[in-house]
């Protein structure tokens, strides 16, 4: 959340400038509470446990009301594999693990995509291996 100073200055946190500067792209990572994991149109969640799932963002999101995603997996055994992150990759990054890319498409309402559940973008070097992953562009 934003802070305002005495001197009227803003001052974000790290996290909410990752997520203004890379949270609407493809490639952004979200990890996300199950209980905002509602899919727009079919009106079921992606797990209806409680836990969260990291998403990925599958076109750069220009507005509307949902976005379409895919989710990482660490039990999914069909995926396409995707390793983990760097460690030194960003200090928000929660994909810390080898796992899975789910091939079942799904979409979020933009409500999820908050700077609160925001956690990295792809790495830069990445990004066109997921993009072959995932059969985009």
């Amino acid at each position: 959340m934003a802070r305002y100073t005495r001197s009227s200055r803003m001052r974000i946190t790290l996290e909410e400038l990752g997520h203004a500067l890379f949270g609407h792209a493809f490639g952004a990572w979200y990890w996300v509470p199950n209980r905002q994991t509602v899919h727009p149109k079919l009106l079921t969640r992606w797990d209806p446990e409680p836990g969260d799932h990291p998403f990925v963002l599958i076109r750069d999101h220009t507005g509307g009301p949902s976005v379409p995603v895919r989710a990482r997996s660490l039990s999914d055994r069909t995926g396409a594999p995707h390793g983990a992150h760097p460690p030194d990759h960003a200090r928000t990054c929660k994909i810390r693990d080898d796992g899975r890319i789910v091939r079942r498409a799904w979409a979020l309402s933009t409500e999820a995509l908050s700077s609160r559940n925001f956690s990295c973008r792809e790495p830069d070097d990445r990004l066109d291996a997921l993009r072959r992953i995932l059969g985009v562009g």
